[in-house]
């Protein structure tokens, strides 16, 4: 008997010691954030500051065992005040430590006015157990197509996110 836990016990170290092969898939993650922020607007000699809208959101992740420290992040904004509006964030994620990544994409707004742009940030991973992890940190982004957008201007976004992220 003591042969035979000896023997699984090895097996068991050896199948998950660094190095040891491991098939290539998809891992599956989802995510809700909340940010608020501030909105500065300017163009033709007009400059503007003032709260952001507050957004809430709730994503997917995707990752690639061959590849662990990157993601993507694709994610459906609900901004929730002063009016509601619908919008979409598609993130590339690199992870320079393992509780910190730097992210990269584009976002807009769809529905009822619509403004697109790109995005970039950072977030500070803070796990809770294996799979479960607390996220917060700052994003930019950057509007300068669409119909919610005066003539000649642009609209720089900065916003604070706290949220959460689980692995499947």
């Amino acid at each position: 008997m003591r042969r035979v836990l000896a023997f699984l016990l090895g097996a068991a170290v050896l199948v998950d010691a660094p190095g040891a092969a491991r098939a290539s898939g998809p891992l599956f993650g989802a995510f809700v954030e909340a940010a608020g922020g501030i909105d500065l607007a300017g163009g033709k000699g007009i400059f503007l500051a003032q709260r952001s809208r507050t957004q809430v959101r709730l994503g997917a992740t995707l990752r690639l065992d061959g590849l662990p420290r990157d993601a993507l992040f694709v994610a459906a904004l609900v901004e929730v005040e002063p009016r509601p509006s619908l919008g979409f964030d598609v993130q590339w994620a690199h992870h320079v430590l393992p509780v910190l990544s730097v992210q990269a994409g584009v976002t807009g707004v769809a529905a009822p006015e619509t403004l697109f742009g790109v995005t970039g940030g950072a977030r500070l991973r803070i796990p809770l157990g294996s799979r479960f992890r607390i996220t917060a940190g700052p994003q930019v982004s950057g509007y300068f197509l669409g119909g919610d957008l005066p003539d000649g201007s642009v609209i720089v976004q900065t916003l604070l996110l706290l949220g959460t992220h689980v692995d499947f």
